[in-house]
């Protein structure tokens, strides 16, 4: 099983984007492995995130997940602001900023 991605500041857009798919994979193959008990576990909840090692696996890849997915989101923010900036300073005309604005918006789900 694949060890969780570990994010860094200098990830690009589609690095970032192809790891989230990455370790989606990763925390579901490890959801569909036959159990792996934690010998003296001390929890008195019995939470699979306490007592089952491949549990908290996936865990681990989720919880990458999260942290790829708000960098993501900072740099679309950042490339934002850029765009809007380069707009005001007349460096890009409306068409222009329409034309990229539509296509941040990326595919359209089916229903």
């Amino acid at each position: 099983m694949s060890n969780p991605f570990e994010p860094t500041k200098n990830e690009n857009l589609k690095s970032a984007i192809q790891t989230i798919g990455y370790e989606a994979v990763s925390a579901i193959s490890a959801l569909n492995m036959q159990p792996d008990p934690i010998e003296n576990h001390g929890s008195k909840s019995g939470y699979l995130s306490e007592t089952d090692g491949w549990c908290q696996h996936a865990i681990k890849h989720l919880q990458n997940i999260c942290v790829w997915q708000r960098q993501m989101e900072d740099k679309y923010n950042r490339m934002e602001d850029i765009l809007f900036q380069l707009h005001k300073a007349g460096k890009i005309n409306n068409e222009t900023l329409d034309i990229i604005l539509e296509a941040l918006k990326g595919p359209h789900l089916p229903n």
